[in-house]
């Protein structure tokens, strides 16, 4: 009985320790699963679903020079910081997406195709999923429309960030490691 009241009469102090070491192990953790935003490209989306983990890897099969890593993540990711999705470098968006985060989209230095996203005449995104045809890019890693509130389901478009590190001329960056992404996320099935 005295053991026990010794331990628990000391239950703060490990409570506190755990607490600290779950902290620091959080902290190495991620420092050494991650690399700076220049040796990175980082795609968010606001699709229903996607699978982060094996889209980034198998975009990570080939990356760009200078390139370390891939990140791919969903919006919801960003819910304690909101400024996260700022970062990214490609943006999967619904059209109504699109059109709330127009500020902070670069237009596309492209010829428009049929079916992209063309606001006041300027290109801001390519279509990736097609919602009349059901067809789209990537179809094995994200889940483009709603099974429960089929109303909100949208077309779907790649997007670039104008802040991006990685698009090259269009905004002066060092890179253009986010068009060969981009083009390897378009040509997969």
């Amino acid at each position: 009985m005295r053991v026990i009241k010794r331990v628990l009469s000391q239950l703060h102090r490990y409570v506190l320790w755990l607490l600290i070491s779950a902290v620091l192990w959080g902290f190495v953790f991620t420092r050494i699963t991650d690399t700076s935003k220049q040796k990175k490209v980082t795609i968010y989306t606001d699709a229903p679903a996607v699978s982060e983990i094996t889209l980034a890897a198998k975009l990570e099969e080939e990356l760009p020079e200078g390139i370390k890593m891939v990140k791919v993540r969903h919006f919801t990711y960003a819910a304690f910081n909101s400024d996260e999705p700022k970062e990214a470098d490609i943006l999967i968006l619904s059209e109504s997406s699109v059109k709330e985060h127009i500020d902070m989209l670069s237009p596309i230095g492209l010829e428009p195709k049929e079916g992209d996203l063309v606001i006041d005449g300027a290109l801001y995104g390519i279509r990736v999923f097609d919602l009349d045809s059901g067809r789209g890019a990537a179809k094995d890693f994200f889940t483009y429309t709603y099974i429960v509130s089929e109303s909100e389901n949208e077309n779907y478009y790649l997007c670039f960030n104008k802040d991006s590190l990685h698009i090259g001329d269009w905004n002066g960056s060092a890179d253009d490691a986010a068009f060969v992404i981009a083009e390897r996320l378009l040509t997969l099935d």
